[in-house]
């Protein structure tokens, strides 16, 4: 959820500049067509009548459109054309370099570059304090840093701006369960499920958080929504086949982990840089290795039997 909530607010960024070219480019980089965004972005910067914040608007568009063609090294490259000229111990504008700066962050997490990114949030977190759609976005970016209790309040920043805000509760709710709040994440959760109902992943998360307090039908039961609203769900499909093992429902669980592995096939084909990203690859091998483990055990013990 955390990714898609950021990628999102990344693309939809306006840069309120009114040249044609920068309206062009922009509106192709809203619709995300990357390709298109970018050629018309070099295009306009090749106008010999550009004005000194229209160049700037055009790095920064083909900055985020290099993103989102998995450009990485081209995308920081490019908004550092830009972001690399600040003074390093001087306050930012934030009007026109917030949000480029968020999305070297971006770029910066997508590549391992921990340090870099943290290093862009830092000349940031001040900026646009009534922005809930940029609070959500920082907190989203600390919790890929791994530090959820800064996750934790940008999170509550968003929301208090807009308490109807289901993203920003179910943005919180995972860096809750990090942090071992379960009860926090819980009601967090069930907010988001109040206010987006059809929003499959939160079924799915809060499956998680009932598993750790062993509320186990509960679990099973959000599952089972989770997978109604999105088959395609592979992340369901493996924490019921998880589940199946703990019941000693061993036929379930076995064609749950099949379901699981085929979806992946279908997840990695829409979303293809996944398969070359070193964290969610460990995370995934290390998730799958767990519940085939789990399995095997489960059906030697009742072969034993």
């Amino acid at each position: 959820m955390r990714r898609a909530a950021i990628f999102l607010f990344v693309f939809v960024l306006v840069t309120g500049n009114g040249h044609a070219g920068v309206t062009e480019a922009q509106a192709a980089l809203e619709a995300k067509n990357f390709a298109s965004a970018i050629k018309l972005a070099t295009d306009g910067l090749r106008q010999p009548d550009l004005k000194a914040g229209e160049t700037q608007s055009l790095h920064i568009i083909r900055g985020r459109a290099l993103f989102g063609n998995e450009q990485l090294p081209d995308a920081v490259a490019e908004l550092s054309l830009v972001l690399d000229h600040q003074p390093a111990d001087a306050a930012i504008d934030c009007n026109a370099l917030a949000k480029a700066y968020l999305a070297r962050t971006m770029t910066y997490l997508r590549m391992a570059k921990a340090s870099a990114a943290e290093a862009d949030l830092n000349r940031i977190i001040a900026c646009n304090p009534n922005d809930a759609e940029f609070q959500l976005a920082l907190g989203t970016a600390f919790g890929w840093l791994g530090n959820d209790r800064r996750a934790v309040a940008f999170d509550t920043a968003a929301i208090k701006i807009k308490p109807d805000y289901a993203e920003a509760y179910g943005a919180r709710a995972p860096a809750h369960q990090n942090l071992g709040e379960y009860l926090e994440a819980l009601a967090d959760y069930s907010e988001a499920i109040r206010l987006d109902a059809k929003n499959a992943s939160y079924y799915g998360n809060r499956a998680t958080v009932y598993h750790h307090l062993s509320r186990f039908d509960d679990e099973a039961a959000d599952l089972e929504k989770s997978i109604a609203l999105d088959p395609k769900d592979w992340a369901s499909h493996l924490r019921r086949a998880e589940l199946n093992v703990h019941r000693a429902n061993l036929a379930a669980a076995e064609a749950d982990l099949e379901v699981a592995k085929a979806r992946l096939d279908d997840f990695y084909r829409a979303f293809p840089d996944e398969k070359s990203n070193p964290g969610f690859q460990d995370f995934i091998r290390a998730w799958l290795n767990r519940v085939e483990a789990a399995l095997a055990v489960a059906k030697k013990a009742a072969g034993a039997n």
